[in-house]
């Protein structure tokens, strides 16, 4: 007994030193990384204020050098959960997360936006926007947040338009419709 409590201490001990820190919120912008230029990053801030000043959407992007063992999925999870983004009681929080060691990307959503945001629309923006810059080592090129992360459309009308300006610039878009998915070809 003494040895399995052992081996079961030590393996939550390695568990939790291979996991990555969730480091401290301390803006819009947490650049952990250090891949944003200072223009982009001033950028980033400003648009995320404008965007929560306008809505109280509250968008954050973070960029870890590394998630350590985790799944990019665990990680984004964890650092939204302790961070708290959102207004309480409306979960309107977007944490857009950047690990450039493991080249892995994740937009975590909460679930008050996830109507306006849901998991294939981001994962499309990931595809679609955001790795074809990386691939360049374009950390810089805001546009996609900019663009489609922090100003997503309110309401039924602003959300077609909304869509058939991604599809102007090339995004495949499958919008999500009432009551079912529409395909924007």
């Amino acid at each position: 007994a003494g040895r399995a409590s052992l081996f079961v201490a030590l393996w939550l001990a390695a568990t939790v030193v291979l996991a990555a820190d969730v480091p401290y919120l301390s803006g819009r912008v947490v650049d952990e990384a250090e891949i944003l230029s200072p223009a982009a990053r001033a950028r980033l801030v400003a648009t995320a204020k404008a965007h929560e000043d306008r809505t109280t959407n509250q968008v954050v992007v973070l960029t870890v050098p590394s998630i350590g063992s985790e799944s990019i999925e665990e990680y984004a999870n964890r650092v939204f959960n302790t961070w708290k983004l959102g207004q309480q009681g409306k979960d309107n929080g977007v944490l857009v997360l950047v690990a450039p060691t493991e080249r892995e990307m994740k937009i975590e959503v909460g679930y008050g936006l996830e109507g306006i945001l849901p998991d294939g629309l981001a994962g499309q923006i990931i595809r679609e926007q955001f790795i074809p810059r990386f691939r360049d080592n374009d950390y810089n090129a805001t546009d996609p947040v900019n663009d489609i992360i922090i100003q997503p459309p309110y309401d039924a009308m602003d959300r077609m338009e909304y869509f058939k300006m991604l599809k102007k610039r090339g995004v495949r878009v499958i919008a999500p419709a009432m009551p079912a998915l529409l395909a924007l070809d």
